[in-house]
């Protein structure tokens, strides 16, 4: 089975389900899965050097807030 069914399947699951707690556990367990993941990313980038220097990244919010101000 292929992912796309996987992702039909894992749907038809949670249009079955209609008790608001257990639809509240499913949304907790992907959102926790989500963060895991940006995490888990998170890591591999600091491991691999691929990481911005602060004052850098901090230059570069300011000058993108500037530009969305000026585009308002």
């Amino acid at each position: 089975m292929g992912i796309e069914e996987r992702k039909l399947l894992l749907i038809q699951r949670c249009m079955n389900i209609h008790d608001e707690s257990e639809l509240r556990v499913v949304e907790e367990t992907l959102r926790n899965l989500e963060l895991d993941l940006r995490a888990q990313l998170s890591e591999d980038d600091i491991r691999s050097g691929n990481v911005e220097d602060y004052h850098r990244f901090s230059d570069d919010i300011k000058l993108w807030l500037q530009e969305k101000r000026r585009s308002a």
